[in-house]
């Protein structure tokens, strides 16, 4: 498969809307909650600043450096899901079972990486060749 055609399949698999199936419920407003649904197209500009500030203050004291770590994109995902389940929030995301919270993160860091192949982008931002 050719590198084009190998980004062109990564973008369409991702879906920016769908279901996280929880490995292990979790409780929202005294419900046993065993999916979430998410919404990555509905985020806005505005949705990435509060997602900052989430991330802010989540460690008060971390000099904060641009990078999508897995703070940030638990806090993106949680912004996702407030888009569909109104009463979820990061503090809701926070209490997910680690395994479920890792398939947030994979699924945030694909919307925010998707159409991108990890190796043309360390090659472009890491290239030594003069």
């Amino acid at each position: 498969m050719k590198k084009t055609e190998k980004k062109t399949a990564q973008a369409e698999e991702f879906q920016p809307e769908g279901v996280l199936k929880l490995r292990k419920p979790l409780m929202l407003d005294g419900k046993s909650v065993r999916e979430l649904r998410y919404d990555f197209g509905a985020l806005t500009a505005q949705d990435l600043i509060d997602a900052d500030k989430d991330r802010a203050d989540e460690n008060d004291n971390m000099v904060y450096l641009q990078t999508i770590d897995t703070t940030s994109l638990l806090c993106l995902f949680a912004r996702a899901v407030a888009h569909k389940m109104e009463n979820c929030a990061l503090s809701d995301i926070k209490r997910l079972y680690a395994l479920d919270g890792q398939a947030a993160v994979v699924l945030a860091r694909r919307f925010f990486t998707q159409g991108q192949d990890a190796e043309d982008t360390e090659e472009e931002t890491f290239s030594t060749e003069l």
